[in-house]
């Protein structure tokens, strides 16, 4: 996939299994632009919601232990699909790097005009004492847990598009060339 904005009807697979308890820590690097890009290359994921995807130029090494983060983060697109999927809608996702951290934004723009409902799942998951033992909430407790064994955060913020969405971060690390 090519850097800047693409929009398609593609979607990304995620693993059947669910995430582990104990998410193993990050033990390579990679670039968070392929990550994405292979989600993108994945089948359709639900109708009716295209996806509008934009990734930067440049690499954007993040450290990532086997399954773990890929599969937070398929997981959470996932979410976001099938909180459109009623309805239909576009999906945006936009990473990037930012200071010292990689940033992925997730918007879910509803076909109906409806508010994202997104960014009030994840700001209900913060706020939840117990998100675990919540149904609703479990598929981003565990997306959490997964972003934190590699030092990350997951929150609802406002994105580049005004509207509030989910916001991944998670710490740069140097690439190979960088490295050497």
């Amino acid at each position: 996939m090519s850097a800047g904005s693409r929009t398609d009807t593609t979607a990304w697979r995620t693993a059947p299994a669910s995430l582990r308890a104990g998410t193993q820590a990050a033990t390579a690097t990679a670039d968070l632009r392929a990550v994405l890009a292979a989600m993108a290359a994945g089948p359709r994921l639900a109708p009716g919601v295209s996806v509008d995807w934009q990734l930067p130029a440049q690499a954007v090494w993040v450290a990532m232990a086997p399954g773990g983060l890929a599969q937070a983060l398929g997981r959470l697109l996932a979410l976001a699909a099938q909180l459109l999927a009623p309805a239909g809608g576009v999906l945006r996702v936009h990473a990037r790097a930012e200071g010292a951290t990689a940033a992925v934004s997730v918007v879910d723009e509803p076909a109906d005009r409806q508010a994202p409902a997104l960014a009030r799942r994840v700001h209900g998951f913060s706020q939840a004492v117990h998100p675990e033992r919540d149904a609703v909430l479990r598929p981003l407790a565990e997306c959490a847990q997964a972003i934190d064994a590699h030092r990350g955060r997951l929150y609802a913020a406002p994105s580049a598009w005004g509207a509030m969405g989910a916001t991944m971060r998670l710490p740069l690390v140097p690439s190979v060339k960088e490295q050497a």
